[in-house]
């Protein structure tokens, strides 16, 4: 099996958003492996282990504990963490009551997408509502963009059918160098305090 190089495209993105996603999430985006996602970071000199999102305060892990009766929306407004990073540690945590789900039943996996169950199995929903909106099925090439990167917004105003792996990646590679652009007009700000984006 031949070695594929990164492209600096592909390094840059890595660089630009290890912080905001997952290495599965990159890896999802740029067609590559999680543990080479993880490797090429570790190789980048960056630290996974560093950041906020891999270190859980016992306040925050307690809050998760005793608030099992609240959604993973509402947990993540209280204490300032994504919705997947809460249904990922509701779910090691055995938070989560186990039911057997009906055809049309939603529900949020641990990725922080939702999901549909269907007569045909389990599918996402933001492919599940293009693919009714199309009157087709998504071929397996192609990819369904959130146009706001809210991937809990699957309205279908929302949702971009992308031509392949490579069309979503330059997508969200072009959003990237408009953010910088906006930075340096001064319309979007950043807190060196919080390390953060602000309007």
């Amino acid at each position: 099996m031949s070695f594929r190089r990164y492209t600096q495209k592909e390094i840059k993105f890595i660089e630009d958003n290890y912080r905001g996603l997952s290495p599965r999430e990159i890896a999802e985006e740029i067609g590559r492996s999680e543990k080479g996602i993880r490797n090429k970071i570790k190789r980048l000199g960056f630290s996974l282990s560093d950041l906020k999102r891999g270190q859980w305060t016992t306040e925050e892990l307690d809050f998760v504990k005793q608030h099992a009766n609240l959604s993973d929306e509402e947990i993540s407004r209280k204490i300032n963490r994504t919705v997947s990073a809460i249904c990922a540690k509701r779910c090691r945590f055995g938070l989560f009551k186990r039911r057997r789900l009906k055809n049309g039943d939603v529900y949020l996996d641990v990725d922080g997408y939702y999901k549909i169950k269907t007569s045909g199995g389990r599918c996402f929903y933001h492919i599940f509502v293009k693919e009714r909106e199309l009157g087709r099925k998504i071929t397996k090439i192609e990819k369904v963009h959130h146009i706001n990167f809210d991937k809990t917004d699957n309205r279908k105003e929302n949702l971009f059918v992308c031509r392949d792996r490579s069309h979503h990646f330059t997508i969200h590679f072009q959003a990237m160098g408009l953010l910088g652009e906006l930075v340096n007009k001064n319309i979007i700000k950043f807190d060196k305090k919080k390390g953060c984006y602000y309007l």
